[in-house]
């Protein structure tokens, strides 16, 4: 646990600056790399020895400062993802194109031996290894440490219905929190076209209707569903799979959340009885709900209530002057308020 918080504490001080060193080190040798592969014998290189040189030489003036201009130094490497790495390719092409371009011209200006036309191919692979090494260790180490250092004892093994944006989010909130004890053991989904992938490592291990076998299978304790469209009738029969495993059910208050980005774990509650409806989804204007309750005192009978309380929690996205809350449980009434005011 110490050496992770160490390593942990290491890397929030790495600047770009030491990778821009390794870079002025791995460059050049990608290039030379390059011409060996390409060339193989040593009286070959020989013979390309001044062309090599040129090359491997413009190869860092070249694709460092490219490296700079779509931002590469600018980036925060324990956390990067595709955007990081697609500036990686970039910049690395880019500045391949950049490098050949640079020898060719100073071929014919001096009469060298000609450049061997797959070297750029070559060397811009080589070239993107050499930019993303270092850059993917440091975000592999930094997960590394982040989950040593946050992590605990598991509390609940838990399965998500519904492998799609939202199961998504879900299954990232909790890999991104350790310290809430909470195993994906993997996904159900009724989607043939999904059956047996992985979503970020995690696999979808089949339908609903297999639930009660998954659940005994991999010993689950909490199954979340994470399908803010959900109908009456797809509720009902996820509920009612759960029921028969003899396991709690839990779900979002509602699509909201997905739109706003504020799916989190703490958000899950037990399946409700307005959750088994059988209606379909309604559509709603949110920007005529905007423009009718901006501005004006709301009052919301039943505040308290689930019903009541996802009204308050929508209605207040509306900016109104005042929202009034009236109910007769004084405890739920509180929850509300108290949820709505750190909002």
């Amino acid at each position: 646990m110490r050496i992770a918080t160490d390593v942990s504490r290491y890397l929030s001080r790495l600047r770009n600056r030491y990778l821009l060193c390794v870079d002025l080190v791995t460059l050049p040798l990608a290039a030379y790399v390059a011409f060996a592969l390409r060339l193989e014998a040593l009286d070959l290189l020989s013979y390309y020895s001044d062309i090599v040189l040129i090359y491997v030489l413009l190869s860092p003036l070249i694709k460092i400062p490219i490296m700079m201009l779509f931002g590469g130094y600018g980036r925060y490497w324990p956390f990067a993802s595709l955007p990081e790495l697609q500036v990686i390719v970039t910049s690395a092409a880019v500045g391949e194109l950049a490098c050949a371009g640079a020898t060719l011209a100073l071929e014919r200006a001096f009469g060298l031996v000609s450049l061997p036309r797959s070297i750029p191919f070559i060397a811009v692979f080589l070239t993107v290894t050499a930019f993303a090494v270092p850059r993917i260790a440091i975000r592999l180490l930094n997960a590394f440490a982040s989950r040593r250092v946050g992590a605990r004892e598991v509390s609940w093994r838990v399965l998500i219905v519904g492998a799609g944006d939202g199961g998504y989010v879900v299954l990232r909130e909790i890999n991104r929190n350790p310290q809430l004890g909470l195993e994906v053991v993997g996904f159900v989904d009724d989607d043939p076209a999904k059956q047996g992938l992985r979503i970020a490592d995690t696999q979808i291990l089949g339908r609903v209707d297999e639930i009660p076998q998954l659940v005994r299978q991999y010993r689950v304790q909490r199954v979340l569903i994470a399908i803010p469209t959900a109908t009456g009738n797809q509720m009902r029969r996820i509920v009612d799979r759960c029921r028969e495993a003899k396991i709690e059910a839990q779900t979002l208050p509602g699509v909201f959340e997905l739109i706003a980005g504020d799916v989190c774990i703490q958000r899950f509650r037990p399946v409700q009885v307005e959750d088994l409806l059988s209606r379909e989804p309604v559509t709603i204007d949110l920007a005529q709900v905007r423009a009718l309750l901006a501005g004006q005192v709301v009052l919301v009978t039943g505040a308290g209530g689930s019903i009541g309380s996802e009204l308050c929690r929508q209605i207040a996205r509306c900016e109104p002057a005042a929202l009034v809350l009236f109910g007769h449980g004084e405890n739920s009434i509180y929850n509300v308020h108290a949820e709505l005011s750190r909002d």
